[in-house]
């Protein structure tokens, strides 16, 4: 350990948690749950980004960042197999295999396996000066069977990045609204457009790429092509947030969001946006749909995904 920088092994929430804190950044991860991201504070204002859950890294209703695997919407039923909402994934306790300070950069290794489908996970992180985290993956078959899946990223920026003036950039692509939209949706169901200009109820447009709007909760899906990336700016922290990730692993994007004053959770304000394999959110309906990826007998599948956490340099 040295003065700017500190990797520290300790309990929370009465499991193992590994943080990494620099001069730049915070990051939590709740080993013993999923290996769940549940901080990533900004050092400068001393602002957590994404959503702080209320109840716990372990006993979360939305969570921060967590990894959704084998299914990763509703729960579902497919081929004789009962899958749970987001997957099991992101219960089972995991494995830390490396926690070491190389210079200014922690390497942190994880492993956790899903009781659902005979599948290993493995996560290796790098965390950098400057707010840079990258992630490697691999999901290795462990079975003789062909097993399909589906995979995503659950990111959840929490009110500090939501508030006055700040938005969402996302690629030139259509989003699709879910067919049973929430009564606070301010679009008909199954709306298509672009995020800054969707069709809303009256015959308009709406810009859900914008927070500072009526309460509003909006449930998006859209395929990507090769430009899979997006930012989430803050004019009132100086702050904005760049991930991009592996389009070939994950060629979809979900946006969820919910904003002050909603019908259904008034006080919650949180927006994931989520890099996900299928634009369909439950197994089974994407393996109907034919976008469930398929991993082979014995194979083994990689992707990544970098973040970076940059401050306005005129702030």
């Amino acid at each position: 350990m040295e003065a700017d920088r500190m990797l520290i092994d300790h309990t929370a929430d009465s499991d193992r948690c590994i943080v990494f804190e620099n001069a730049s950044i915070r990051v939590g991860i709740n080993v013993d749950c999923g290996a769940h991201i549940y901080e990533l504070v900004d050092m400068r204002s001393g602002s957590d980004i994404l959503y702080r859950d209320p109840a716990g890294s372990r006993d979360y209703r939305v969570g921060a960042w967590y990894e959704l695997f084998p299914n990763a919407g509703p729960a579902c039923q497919f081929q004789g197999r009962q899958f749970s909402r987001h997957g099991d994934l992101q219960h089972q306790r995991w494995r830390l295999l490396r926690a070491s300070l190389c210079g200014h950069t922690a390497e942190l290794s994880f492993a956790g396996r899903s009781r659902e489908i005979p599948v290993l996970v493995t996560r290796h992180m790098q965390i950098g000066p400057a707010g840079r985290i990258r992630v490697r993956e691999s999901l290795s078959n462990e079975s003789s069977l062909d097993l399909r899946y589906l995979w995503g990223h659950h990111i959840t920026f929490g009110e500090n990045m939501m508030e006055g003036s700040a938005r969402v950039e996302l690629p030139d692509i259509d989003f699709t609204a879910e067919l049973d939209a929430a009564p606070d949706a301010p679009y008909p169901p199954s709306a298509r457009g672009r995020a800054n200009r969707f069709p809303s109820k009256d015959g308009a447009t709406v810009d859900l790429t914008r927070f500072d709007q009526l309460p509003y909760s909006a449930m998006l899906f859209a395929d990507l092509s090769d430009d899979a990336h997006y930012t989430v700016s803050s004019p009132t922290l100086g702050l904005t947030v760049r991930a991009e990730w592996d389009p070939h692993a994950f060629g979809s994007l979900w946006m969820w969001t919910t904003t002050h004053g909603t019908t259904v959770d008034s006080d919650l304000v949180a927006c994931a946006l989520e890099p996900q394999s299928s634009a369909v959110p439950a197994l089974a309906d994407a393996c109907a749909a034919g976008t469930a990826p398929k991993l082979a007998p014995h194979a083994r599948r990689t992707a990544w995904l970098n973040l970076e956490v940059a401050h306005d340099t005129r702030s």
